[in-house]
């Protein structure tokens, strides 16, 4: 009973308007473990695109359930999508409106993005999957899903921060000392930034933290954020080289995640659904209609 609720919990909440592969060929009374695996910035697009190498992504969209069209949040941001895809609800509902918002009460911005102000309780209005999960007694992980700093209902996290303060304060008690007894140091996230050139090496030790918690810990759910696309995206542009490079290096972290699964204790107990938050359009033109308006006289500027 416990498994087949925690399967129909997560389907229901990422039916709810986000594209999603699935691996499941298994009965909701079978699935112990579930891995939800988010690639920021990878759009619907790069399937069919002959140039971008997803032979993992492909074979999963061609063996599993795959959907034919998404609704994302509006903006279409990491912090609110991913906040939807754990809730199964829209921003006006879970509270996350955007990477960061301006507080007209305080008078200021607030930002979400890198949760540097709120904790989950305070950010999220509304029950997350992992809530409900650990409340039926399974075993939930994070890996730099976003908003989740503080949650309680998680047995481990990772923030997805850019602060070494941040990581310090909210890694789980113990994790980064577990880890690196089996090579896998995270103690100087934070000091790595959000700089593209530490993205690969970044998804690497965030897709083995996550074969550790399934291997060694055996968790019911686990969230995965690979963030490469994204940062390399927001760089060069989508259906770039680059871009190109960004999206394979993704679609190998899922194909690790997938041939665990396959193994005893996993096999035939397990789904992988793989989502993604938004995707990129091209940019050819930067319009800043500011400069125009203070040449014909219309606005004027400060130091500001």
């Amino acid at each position: 009973m416990r498994c087949s609720l925690f399967a129909k919990l997560i389907f229901s909440a990422l039916v709810a308007g986000l594209t999603v592969f699935s691996s499941a060929k298994v009965s909701a009374e079978e699935v112990q473990h579930v891995v939800l695996i988010s690639v920021d910035g990878l759009a619907a697009s790069y399937l069919n695109d002959p140039k971008a190498e997803l032979p993992t992504l492909r074979m999963l969209a061609k063996l599993g359930t795959q959907a034919e069209g998404m609704i994302t949040t509006f903006p279409s941001v990491t912090w609110p999508s991913h906040t939807s895809l754990i809730t199964g609800t829209t921003a006006a509902k879970h509270g996350v409106i955007g990477n960061s918002v301006f507080d007209r009460r305080a008078g200021r911005e607030l930002v979400y993005i890198g949760d540097p102000e709120l904790e989950k309780a305070d950010a999220i209005k509304v029950p997350t999957l992992y809530d409900v999960a650990h409340a039926a007694g399974l075993k939930c992980g994070s890996v730099i899903w976003p908003c989740c700093n503080g949650a309680k209902s998680l047995d481990w996290v990772i923030p997805d921060s850019n602060k070494q303060a941040i990581h310090d304060k909210y890694t789980t008690p113990g994790f980064v000392g577990e880890l690196k007894q089996v090579g896998i140091d995270i103690s100087e996230l934070g000091k790595w930034g959000w700089d593209k050139k530490h993205s690969s090496p970044r998804d690497d030790l965030y897709t083995r933290v996550a074969l550790h918690l399934l291997e060694k810990h055996q968790a019911n759910l686990i969230l995965l954020h690979l963030i490469t696309p994204d940062g390399v995206e927001h760089a060069y542009g989508p259906h770039t080289p680059e871009a190109y490079k960004a999206v394979a290096e993704a679609d190998t972290n899922v194909k690790r995640i997938w041939d665990a699964l396959q193994k005893p204790p996993f096999a035939g107990k397990s789904v992988l659904f793989v989502t993604s938050d938004h995707g990129f359009a091209p940019i050819e033109k930067l319009i800043r209609p500011n400069v125009e308006f203070k040449r014909l006289g219309l606005i004027e500027t400060d130091d500001k």
